[in-house]
């Protein structure tokens, strides 16, 4: 899919032309992006883009559910006082031939470094098991700027408590799925019934009934619009926000480790 228009505010690096870009990029290159920069700044939280879905992918609120959420990304990523220092950030921004300059670096690159947090870059891995693992026992705890074992565990304890708030986010974004479909069916009752009400007021009738009928009718297709509006919405607010926790906490997750 083609991101026709993307842009980001302002940004307080001068190392850019322009305070203010617009960008066409595709979602393939939003995902270089985010693992390339995240690749580049261990430890860094970098916003995530939203998840591909292939069923769907084409219908006129997933597409601008998208493009808001990529966009928000760029914004985040561009005001970052960290990741709108990095080279790949500035190249995804400003150059005119994107794809031909990605090709280039990766023949002088072709391997992406392996993606490493905080603890990764120590030699350290934090399940989500009771226990955490020291990879390295070059005696971490005893060494000035190393992590101790204390530390160790307050990344444990976050790490927990992640996946717990991750959980009940997706709990909640379940619900939420499930009270769009039930607008939408709502939605649906209420156009069949307008129909029903319609032709019944056509039938051969007093006035004094096929008017109030049609009004009938009327307002069942106004209730229609109201649930189309509500399940909409719902997906475009709501939805849109919880996802985006939902993988921010993924990015957080993934910067630990």
């Amino acid at each position: 899919m083609l991101i026709r228009r993307l842009t980001y505010r302002k940004t307080s690096s001068k190392a850019y032309k322009e305070p203010e870009f617009e960008v066409k990029r595709r979602y393939r290159d939003f995902l270089w992006l985010y693992n390339t920069l995240h690749a580049n700044n261990p430890g860094v939280v970098v916003p995530p883009p939203p998840d591909k879905q292939a069923v769907g992918r084409f219908e006129s609120n997933f597409v601008e559910a998208r493009r808001a959420a990529l966009e928000k990304m760029l914004n985040k990523t561009a005001s970052h006082p960290t990741l709108q220092q990095d080279a790949d950030l500035k190249l995804f921004l400003e150059s005119d031939a994107f794809n031909v300059e990605i090709k280039h670096k990766e023949r002088r690159e072709p391997a992406l470094p392996e993606s490493k947090g905080v603890l990764g870059s120590l030699g350290i891995s934090v399940g989500s098991s009771n226990k955490f693992v020291e990879q390295d026992d070059v005696g971490i705890a005893s060494s000035p700027g190393k992590i101790d074992s204390n530390d160790l565990q307050w990344f444990h304890d976050r790490r927990i408590y992640l996946d717990a708030l991750e959980g009940q986010l997706k709990a909640l974004l379940k619900a939420m799925d499930t009270m769009v479909v039930q607008r939408k069916s709502m939605a649906e009752a209420a156009g069949d019934f307008a129909a029903s009400l319609h032709a019944l007021s056509t039938v051969e009738l007093s006035p004094s009934l096929s008017g109030p009928l049609d009004a009938l009718s009327e307002l069942q297709l106004t209730i229609r619009d109201v649930y189309d509006r509500q399940a909409q919405q719902d997906v475009l607010t709501f939805g849109i926000l919880l996802e985006e926790y939902i993988r921010l906490i993924g990015s957080v997750k993934q910067a630990f480790l």
